[in-house]
């Protein structure tokens, strides 16, 4: 369908069919987990996807004298996952003075095209640093504040993270000129959030990125204060900002077990096969060690040994897949032909169980961090895959009390699995030139 007249409709029919569509293809593209996973409606219930997790067998089994007993009868453990549905939103709108002033030729569906184009990019953007993180939206958190401008505590920067997730990223990658944040302090002993927040949370708009380390803010209701977690926000009030609400994140589906550790609604403590597996540096926690190719065997191997699953896909920072480039090249093995994958990702390969791993290299993953996956049992649960809403039949409505027009399109998706043994992270790797 041309997309050079003026005619609303035909424009709208365009949004529904061509860019809906360009739109999915640019997340696929853009948003590696989502883009490589398989993707599920399955078990939804109108709340949760209420998914049944095999935990153990009965374990009735035993070799007996020929007149002996067989062994007791018992039966398989088997409990509820909850995998809560999660929203994502990316809003457009376009002024009608544009269309009063582009009478001739397509100026007019330049001007939407051109927003559909950011707004794609907006939206895989927001996702793919979800399902990176740890389900928070934490996007940093603060060292100090003076004269307008934040410094946030890095890794090995001598400052603890205090927010009690344990993943707050360490640079300013996820902070944008004009982004809209809100921000709290977490009180003693409570994880930071907006109801324990002391002081009571403030907002304000991300002026400039100044630095890895440091940004700018301007339209402040209070200061910034150290210990302060910002996330995205236009307000203090509950269903401005996005704390809590975000897609579940590798950093908090792959980590080891804190407090009562319940995850899709099953308490690791109470069922130990439900914890994921982490292989932090012996000599101590935080303290860097080299990526061997004995570090990653050991990850695959735990996958199999431990679990029902085989470890295929890898992940992790652009930075550690360097780390994994200069152990090739250690060993002569510096040629290498990346796999291409379904959807234009790219991959390089670990042969360490029955078949080849893909290791994907994603900009938002956690520093210093290598993820091993199992496909069969790491899946995207949606209910509603990227989609414009049309509510009341149409595409673009009227932005009441405005000459514009506005859109918007929703994803309710989250990340999921259904056996937390089959996957398993390698902490603490050795890296360098972390560009954000």
């Amino acid at each position: 369908m041309p997309l050079t007249g003026q005619n609303k409709l035909n424009f709208e029919a365009a949004m529904k069919q061509r860019f809906a569509r360009a739109i999915s293809e640019t997340i696929q593209r853009r948003v590696v987990l989502y883009g490589i996973l398989n993707k599920t409606s399955e078990h939804w219930t109108g709340k949760h996807h209420q998914t049944p997790v095999y935990l153990r067998s009965a374990n009735s089994v035993g070799a007996r004298s020929e007149t002996g007993s067989l062994p007791t009868a018992g039966a398989d453990v088997y409990v509820e996952s909850h995998i809560t549905n999660k929203n994502n939103y990316v809003v457009i709108r376009a002024t009608n003075v544009g269309e009063a002033l582009s009478s001739q030729g397509g100026a007019w569906a330049s001007i939407k095209t051109q927003a559909l184009k950011n707004a794609a990019k907006d939206l895989s953007d927001s996702m793919n640093r979800q399902l990176n993180g740890v389900g928070k939206g934490i996007l940093a958190e603060c060292a100090s504040y003076a004269g307008g401008t934040v410094t946030i505590k890095t890794y090995g920067d001598g400052n603890a993270i205090d927010n009690l997730q344990g993943d707050a990223p360490d640079t300013t990658k996820h902070l944008k000129p004009g982004m809209k944040i809100a921000f709290g302090r977490a009180a003693a002993g409570v994880a930071a959030d907006f109801t324990h927040a002391t002081p009571v949370a403030a907002k304000g708009t991300v002026n400039q990125i100044l630095s890895k380390t440091t940004f700018s803010v301007t339209d402040l209701s209070a200061d910034p204060a150290p210990n302060d977690v910002f996330v995205i926000g236009e307000g203090t009030s509950t269903g401005d900002f996005s704390y809590d609400q975000e897609m579940t994140g590798l950093g908090e589906m792959v980590a080891a077990p804190s407090g009562s550790n319940t995850f899709q609604n099953i308490d690791s403590n109470v069922y130990p096969e439900w914890k994921a597996q982490v292989l932090s540096n012996p000599a101590g926690a935080g303290t860097e060690r080299q990526l061997t190719e004995d570090l990653m065997q050991e990850a695959v191997d735990r996958v199999y040994d431990l679990s029902t699953g085989e470890a295929d896909t890898l992940i992790c920072h652009t930075s550690t897949r360097r780390a994994y480039l200069n152990l090739l090249k250690s060993k002569g093995a510096e040629r290498f032909a990346p796999t291409k994958m379904v959807g234009g990702h790219s991959s390089l390969t670990f042969n360490g169980g029955t078949g080849d791993s893909q290791i994907f290299a994603d900009k938002d993953c956690l520093h210093r961090t290598m993820f091993v996956l199992t496909k069969a049992h790491t899946k995207m649960y949606e209910v509603k895959p990227p989609a414009w809403d049309e509510t009341g039949g149409a595409v673009w409505k009227w932005a009441a009390g405005y000459d514009a027009a506005t859109a918007f399109m929703r994803v309710y998706a989250n990340l999921g699995t259904d056996n937390r043994k089959a996957l398993c992270r390698i902490n603490d790797i050795a890296v360098t030139g972390i560009a954000a």
